[in-house]
């Protein structure tokens, strides 16, 4: 079966969340279709996943934060 998804369902391949281990075993037993606008969203959505995580282990006092990044 051919799927098409959007880039929030690609998110959950590469990120936790709700719904991602349903997802994960899904796109392997089907083709899946993109937009051509899917590798800029998805660019766009793990670089503010990575800013969400580097927030938090900040706020964790986990992580100082990191000039050169702004």
């Amino acid at each position: 079966m051919i799927w098409f998804a959007d880039t929030s369902a690609l998110v959950k391949r590469y990120i936790s969340e709700k719904g991602s281990p349903w997802m994960r075993a899904e796109m392997v037993r089907h083709d899946v279709l993109v937009s051509q606008l899917t590798p800029i969203e998805m660019a766009a959505a793990l670089v503010t996943a990575d800013e969400k995580l580097e927030a938090l282990a900040i706020a964790q006092g986990l992580k100082t934060e990191n000039p050169s990044r702004h």
